[in-house]
């Protein structure tokens, strides 16, 4: 049986599991919920779940956990609870961070709610949490951390979370930065909102809750009362307040903002859009003022009259504005219109009395003076008793007067003055006559008339002196000026230097002075009452214009509207430059000044002159200017004080000044009125506008019969013609010294400093302490000018100062003269305008001072106030002009016209008339400007000190644009001029930087001893026609590129006729080089055999070769040159000088080709040469040609050359010569034996000579020392000089200049020469073959080297050039002091910058005035000319009036070399006749009509072209063929078809053909036909007898032949 044991089932308790414990089979434990029982012992790991093979389970249970937490060990049945859920778990793990994350471990054990009050941001929540968000309740579906700001609110994981309960929450008033939640609630204005969606509110109250508007829902809408409308307020829609007397809901939110307290803007007003009126009232704010801001509903009285708002105003009056309603209507009684009513504002419904009449306003005004029917109506009317009539008294409708016996009453409202006496007023305009004394009693002073006017008995007083009686257009008798035409202007011995329309219009009332006659028209002389006004006026009226454009905005005058953009100083500034451009037309007529400000508005660029976008608001500004304008000019006050009215101070403000003595002329408003329409086109426009074509005023001053004695320089004004009566009867002189006191500088230059010492204060309106004695009265009005525009003035005076003291005193006074500075464009400154005005108003009191200043503080000094008084107020003018145009032109040349009135010798140095655009000078006699004559320049000519009587004007400087010739160049007609070192006609072109600077004359004469007649400068230019020159030292001067065009006039007497002197060193010439090196090396010629070529010889056998090739030319065949040969330190030119000949010129040189025709020393002189055929000879000796002549000495020692037969190729030296046997010993050169040297290449030594060989006898040359050896020279001989060194050979070595050996017994005076050495020289070539049947040949060279060859001739090679050379430019060659004329210019190549070409030019350069190769050379075109067609001199060279004797013998002879004199490169072209009647064509072409002769200067002729040349019946170029040159060379060598012999070639090569001899032939061998004469010899030919046909009569006896046949025939046996 089995065995049981109880012990095998007995379980084992080990209570909780433990980690690294043994365990027994059996043991129980627990673990989590549940019980194990372990089948298999071991030892526990770390977790249980790894050893889980080892265990059954025994039991399930569970095991709670509480509450579920991280990082925590959970074993299989824990239960924990997690959010409102409790959870078993199902797999033993570490929980993660959130239970979710280990969601598949888990298993729901039991469902409910975890509470976990308010939502909180950055929380975990778990599935059944429930949370308070806003007023709803959540539960969480999905475990999560919530969001992590309060901003993202639970809507940021709105998934997770489903709405449990729904509820609101009461969030009290809205906030800015405040989260909210859906059902929010917020009270928000009057108005409750609840959250539809959750958001942040915006960050700032100005945005508001309508920021978010979308995410609120209305719940309830109200209002909120808010009280008083105001500003920087934030309202919300439904807000309440009361403006005024109503009370506004507000319909948009919106932040009330004040922008402009002088508007309504910073009221309600400006946010009336969103608003609506909501419950509208009353309310009285009493008297209407003008700076407060009414409502609508606010009840005030204006005037007599009550008025309601029916909308927002703000300074606009109540009758004129549609925002006011009136309600009653009545008076409101002012009393008396009284003197300080023109500060007073009246309302509609106000009344005054004013005279004896009252009124009552019928609109609102300021300073509108009843019964100005605008502003106010006649309530009645009476009389108001004024007593005795008193001028300059403002009388009203209805004032009474007594005058004289009569009384009279008002009619119509002025002010009082002469013409407006009751007596006067013939027409009854202003009084009527109210009871009436005796008729006569109109008559009060001498002269007057009396008839009957309007009024009744009417007087007329005088007229003004030159005034004839006349009918006015109403009938009634004026007197009236008499023959004023516009811009025509007078000047006459018996007139007055005061301002038109006083003087200088009219005929009868004239001028006195030319010169104030310019300065008058140059400042303008039209419209001078009007001027007058508007220059005193012109700040008033930029500044009451800006004032006005404010008021407009205010009141919101279209097209001025609230919110405009305004700058006041800018408004201010524009006007200023309209009225300134207004004024200076109307002073001169025309348009100018205007089309320059309508240019600047074109061109505006924003912010310059006006914005953009502000055209018609600117535009209106300058209409208003033109209204101001008409109330300035006519004296009237302007409709309203726009000063007053922008609350300027009485004492701050630009006052309006009048003067009702000064009627502005007829037709004044229309000019400017017309003129400004361009201005504001061009500002409407702008470049859509095309501006008016200028308009400037020609005008005239005529001079009258007389003398005038002017104070110098007169400047003729622009467009304006100064024209005398006639030539002779119109006079005008330089005014001598003006004083006669000579310390009046002195006080003058006192009374100076001391107006300098009160500018200051003059322009800032600070009071001046008044001299002893000045009792006018100092204008302090406004506007003021600063400190600094006073430092200004007042250094303009210390410049009047210095002028003064520098002019009169010299370096005893202040030795710097200042400097001209100025500037025409008007400164932008207001300051200076200010400054500008001061002096003007204070001009009388400012020369009133200085006079009495002088007579305090000099008490003994007599002097004429009046004329001190007047040039202080010309000295003011200067002043006020350089202000305005910055500088000192004013201010100097009235220092200048004061010097010249004082010093000694007045004006007579001075210029006198000085001319602009389009002047003119006719019909007069100037004369008395005399000085002397300097000194010498280096061409030998003067220049007078004394000034011209006709000249440019200078203007402030070069750059014075006024005075340059822009359109028309100044003429000059019919005058004369009579001086003494003076100019007749003067034209500077450095005066001017622009323009033509040119001056016309025709008929214009000048008697100027030691003068000059027309003198011309720098660059300036002069047209004369009909211009005649007396005495003067030159009669036409051009210089420094002046040029002058003269027709039909002359130079009579004087130093010198028609001068033009050197260039226009301003022009930029063309540059470049002398090119010595465009040719190869030459070949002169050639030496044969008859058949072969023995050498070539050289003229320049060229430098620099490496590679050089030879064409051989002549009538032979088969030469061929195997190769150049090259010799360095070789001789490559023996070049002919002339060492007296170069840059020393003088009175010899008649032809003016710069080179002295004496001494010529070129080529030598006595040398002899010799060409012939020989008789004999052998290796020793040579019997010369039969012809020859010489004595034994004349060849002994020279060379002679077999040229050509038996022998050809030999030379030697003559050692000894027999004239009878003709036999010549000869030594070889070599080493000075009997015998030849040969240069043939392959014959040797001729044993015999004959009858074929040729010689030449020549000067034997021989090259000695320089180092090197070889060199063989020859010379050509013709006419006694050396013409050409020939090389036969360059030699080599020659490392220094060797000399040459020239003998030749013969020579008288030695040849000068130039031996030239270099490298690459051309040595005798290397022959293949020499040819054959060479009778004569020549050859050309080209290769890479050069032929370095002077040129001394007419031609000139030239590269390098800069720009293209033009004919008849003036060409300088560096060393060379001469003027080259380029007469054609050949070969031209290259390309721009770099130019070659050959220059054909006058003269030529001469031998030792050759440039060298790279010689610097400029061309240039603007050299100073004169121009003269069909002019005559006379006697030229007598001198001035003294010296010429006229019209007795002059005690200097005339001299024709005079006539004509051109200098430094100067040039004259002329046509000409003298006192000889001697004709000619510059120096081209001269005829001598007195003998008859004529003479051609073919030297500056171009012959380029020329086809055909007949000289009588002698024809060149006829034939076809072309003649190249006329040559002496005897031999014929050339045997050209374009060579034409001299006779002495002629000559020469007879007689070495024929024999010489001038009676007799004398030869070695003649034939004829067949017949041959050799010796004593005759034979034929071909050996055939001779037939003699006739007898032959022999004297000498018959032997021979011929005797012994004839004693044949005649023997009897």
């Amino acid at each position: 049986m089995a065995e049981f044991k109880l012990g095998r089932i007995r379980f084992i308790w080990k209570d909780n599991w433990t980690a690294s414990t043994t365990y027994l089979k059996d043991d129980v434990i627990r673990y989590g919920g549940r019980t194990y029982v372990c089948i298999t012992g071991h030892t526990a790991g770390s977790n249980f779940y790894t050893d889980i093979a080892n265990w059954n389970n025994f039991s399930d249970g569970v095991q709670w956990k509480s509450d579920w937490s991280q990082a925590t060990f959970y074993k299989i049945n824990d239960i924990v609870r997690y959010g409102g859920i409790i959870y078993i778990c199902n797999t033993g793990h570490t929980a993660q961070s959130t239970l979710e994350a280990d969601q598949s471990k888990w298993d729901q054990f039991a469902t409910s709610i975890d509470w976990k009050d308010n939502w909180t941001a950055g929380t975990v929540y778990k599935a059944n949490d429930l949370v308070k968000y806003g007023g709803n309740i959540y539960i969480c579906n999905t475990g999560h951390t919530a969001a992590a700001t309060n901003a993202l609110g639970l809507e940021a994981d709105i998934l997770k979370w489903d709405l449990f309960s729904e509820g609101q929450d009461w969030k009290q008033n809205w906030a800015i930065n405040t989260r909210y939640k859906v059902n929010d609630i917020v009270k928000y204005g009057g108005t409750l909102y609840i959250a539809n969606t959750g958001h942040t509110s915006n960050a700032t109250a100005a945005n508001g809750l309508e920021a978010d508007q979308a995410k609120w829902d209305y719940l309830h809408k109200g209002i909120e009362y808010l009280g008083e409308w105001t500003n920087s307020y934030r309202y919300k829609v439904n807000d309440v307040v009361i403006f005024g007397a109503t009370l506004y809901i507000c319909t948009t939110q919106h932040t009330s903002v004040v922008t402009n307290p002088d508007s309504q803007l910073g009221t309600l007003q400006a946010d009336i859009a969103n608003w609506d009126k909501f419950v509208p009232g009353l309310e009285f704010e009493n008297t209407w003022q003008g700076n407060e801001r009414y409502q609508p509903g606010d009840f005030v009285t204006y005037g007599g009259n009550q008025y309601v708002a029916n909308d927002n105003v703000y300074g606009e009056v109540p009758p004129s504005s549609a925002k006011w309603d009136l309600v009653t209507s009545g008076f409101n009684l002012r009393g008396d219109w009284g003197g300080d009513s023109t500060n007073q504002e009246y309302r509609i419904g106000d009344v005054v009395r004013l005279g004896g009449y009252t009124y009552v306003a019928t609109a609102n005004s300021t300073g509108q003076r009843p019964p100005n029917a605008t502003y106010w109506a006649r309530l009645n009317q009476g009389i108001e008793w004024k007593n005795t009539w008193t001028t300059a008294t403002l009388y009203d409708l209805g004032d009474a007067v007594r005058y004289g016996l009569i009384s009279y009453v008002c009619v119509q409202a002025h002010t009082s003055d002469t013409a407006k006496r009751p007596d006067n007023d013939t027409a009854g305009d202003y009084w009527n006559n109210l009871a009436s004394g005796a008729e006569e009693s109109s008559i009060t002073t001498s002269g007057d008339l009396l008839y009957y006017g309007g009024s009744g008995p009417t007087r007329l007083p005088i007229g003004k002196e030159g005034q004839v009686l006349s009918v006015s257009s109403g009938g009634i008798p004026e007197w009236k000026d008499f023959g004023s035409t516009p811009d025509v202007y007078y000047v006459a011995t018996n007139g007055a230097d005061t301002p038109a329309p006083t003087n200088g219009v009219t005929l009868d009332r004239p001028w006195k002075t030319i010169r104030y006659a310019c300065e008058e028209v140059e400042k303008g002389a039209r419209n001078a009452n009007a001027v007058y006004l508007l220059e005193r006026n012109r700040t008033f009226i930029a500044y009451e214009t800006a004032k006005w454009a404010k008021r407009q905005i205010i009141t919101q005058t279209s097209p001025f509207f609230i919110g405009f953009s305004f700058n006041e100083a800018k408004f201010q500034r524009l006007a200023g430059f309209a009225v300134d451009a207004l004024i200076l037309d109307l002073r001169r007529g025309g348009n100018r000044e205007t089309r320059r400000v309508s240019q600047a508005m074109k061109d505006n660029v924003s912010g310059d002159y006006f914005d953009t976008g502000s055209e018609s608001q600117n535009v209106a500004a300058l209409n208003f200017v033109t209204t101001l304008m008409d109330d300035v000019v006519n004296s009237a006050t302007p409709s309203a004080d726009y000063q007053a009215l922008d609350g300027v101070a009485s004492a701050d403000r630009y006052l309006q000044i009048k003067d009702t003595t000064r009627p502005a002329e007829s037709g004044a408003s229309a000019e400017y009125t017309a003129n400004m329409v361009l201005i504001t086109s061009a500002i409407t426009l702008g470049n859509g506008y095309t501006i008016p074509a200028e308009v400037f005023k020609h005008t005239i001053i005529f001079v009258k019969t007389g003398e005038y004695r002017e104070v110098l320089p007169i400047r003729v004004p622009e467009r304006c013609a100064v024209q005398g009566d006639e030539l002779r009867s119109t006079k005008v002189l330089p005014a001598g010294q003006l004083t006669t006191d000579s310390n009046d500088t002195t006080y003058s230059l006192a009374g100076i400093l001391h107006m300098k010492s009160i500018l200051d204060d003059i322009v800032q309106g600070s009071a001046v302490t008044a001299q002893t004695g000045n009792a006018l009265s100092q204008d302090v009005s406004k506007p003021l000018s600063t400190s600094a525009v006073a430092t200004i003035v007042q250094e303009l005076a210390q410049e009047l100062y210095d002028q003064i003291d520098f002019l009169k005193n010299g370096a005893s006074g202040d030795s710097t003269a200042p400097l001209y500075r100025g500037n025409n464009t008007r400164v932008d400154d207001e300051d200076k305008m200010a400054a500008a005005r001061l002096l003007m108003l204070n001009k009388s009191f400012i020369a009133r001072d200085v006079t009495k200043y002088i007579a305090v503080n000099y008490p003994s000094y007599t002097f004429d106030t009046t004329a001190c008084e007047r040039d202080v107020g010309h000295y003011i003018d200067g002043f006020i002009y350089d202000l305005i145009y910055p500088g000192n032109y004013k201010t100097l040349y009235n220092g200048l016209f004061y010097a010249n009135s004082a010093l000694s010798y007045g004006s007579v140095r001075e210029n006198m008339f000085l001319f602009r655009d389009a002047t003119g000078l006719r019909n007069m006699t100037v004369s008395g400007l005399t000085g002397t004559l300097g000194s010498a320049n280096a061409y030998g000519t003067k220049r007078p000190t004394a000034g011209a009587y006709a000249s440019l004007d200078p203007g402030w400087g070069p750059d014075d644009d006024r005075t340059w010739i822009k359109t028309r160049s100044p003429y000059v007609q019919g005058v004369t001029t009579f001086g003494t070192a003076c100019v007749g006609l003067k034209v500077d072109g450095n005066l001017h930087n622009g323009g033509n600077d040119s001056i016309v004359a025709n008929d214009f004469t000048q008697v100027l001893s030691d003068g000059i007649g027309a003198w011309v400068t720098n660059l300036g230019r002069a047209e004369l026609v009909s211009v005649f020159s007396y005495y003067g030292h030159i009669g036409y001067l051009a210089e420094n590129g002046g040029k002058i065009r003269g027709t039909n006039g002359n130079c009579s007497y004087g130093d010198f006729g028609a001068v033009s002197e050197f260039i226009d060193v301003t022009e930029v010439p063309i540059t470049g080089g002398v090119n010595n090196r465009k040719t190869e090396a030459q070949i002169g010629r050639a030496l044969t055999d008859g058949s072969k070529i023995i050498h070539f010889e050289y003229t320049n056998a060229g430098n620099a070769y490496t590679n050089a090739t030879y064409t051989i030319s002549g009538a032979g065949y088969g030469a061929i040159i195997a190769n150049a040969n090259y010799g360095n330190n070789s001789i490559f030119e023996v070049r002919l000088r002339n060492p007296d000949d170069g840059s020393t010129y003088n009175t010899t040189d008649t032809n003016s080709d710069g080179l002295l025709n004496d001494p010529d020393t070129v080529g030598g002189r006595g040398y002899v040469f010799s060409e012939n055929t020989a008789q004999g000879g052998n290796a020793s000796t040579i019997t010369l040609s039969n012809t020859e002549t010489a004595n034994s000495t004349k060849y002994v020692g020279m060379r002679v050359v077999i040229t050509a037969g038996t022998g050809a190729g030999q030379y030697a030296q003559i050692t000894s010569y027999n004239p009878g046997t003709k036999v010549a010993n000869v030594a070889k050169e070599s080493d000075g034996t009997a015998g030849w040297n040969t240069w043939h290449p392959t014959n040797g030594i001729a044993a015999t000579l004959d009858a074929t060989t040729t010689y030449s006898i020549e000067p034997r040359v021989t090259v000695i020392g320089g180092g090197g050896s070889g060199a063989q020279i020859r010379a050509k001989v013709s006419s006694g000089r050396i013409t050409q060194f020939f090389i036969v050979n360059p030699g080599t070595g020659y490392t220094t200049t060797p000399t040459l050996s020239i003998v030749d017994p013969n020579e008288t005076i030695e040849v000068p020469y130039q031996v030239r050495v270099g490298n690459g020289v051309l040595l005798q070539p290397t022959w293949t073959n020499r040819g054959i049947d060479f009778e004569t040949a020549g050859a050309q060279v080209s290769g890479d080297g050069y032929g370095d060859i002077f040129q001394e001739k007419n031609f000139l090679n030239v590269y390098g050039l800069t720009d293209i050379p033009v004919e008849g430019s003036n060409l300088e060659i560096a060393g060379d002091s001469r003027y080259f004329k380029i007469v054609f210019v050949r070969e031209l190549t290259g390309s721009a910058g770099n130019y070659n070409c050959n220059l054909q030019i006058s003269p030529e350069t001469g031998i030792e005035s050759a440039p060298v190769h790279g010689a610097n050379l400029t061309i240039r075109k603007r050299f100073s000319q004169v121009r003269l067609t069909g002019h005559d001199f006379l006697d030229i060279g007598t001198g001035n009036f003294a010296s010429t004797n006229y019209p007795g013998t002059p005690s200097t002879p005339n001299d024709p070399n005079d006539e004509v004199n051109e200098f430094g490169g100067g040039r004259v072209f002329y046509t000409s006749t003298d006192q000889d009647g001697n004709f000619r064509v510059g120096r081209l072409f001269n005829v001598e009509q007195s003998t008859g002769s004529a003479s051609l200067n073919t030297s500056a002729f171009s012959l380029a072209g020329l086809q055909e040349l007949s000289l009588g019946a002698v024809g060149l170029g006829q034939g076809g063929a072309t003649i190249n040159e006329f040559s002496t060379d005897g031999t014929f060598s050339a045997n050209s078809d374009n060579v034409v012999p001299t006779q002495a070639a002629i000559i020469t090569y007879i007689n070495s053909q024929i024999g010489g001899g001038s009676s007799s032939l004398n030869v070695n061998a003649v034939t004829a036909g067949k017949i041959n004469i050799t010796g004593n010899t005759i034979s034929t030919t071909d050996n055939s007898p001779i037939t003699v046909t006739t007898g032959m009569n022999f004297n000498g006896g018959v032997s021979g032949t011929p005797v012994a046949f004839a004693y044949f025939l005649t023997s009897k046996t």
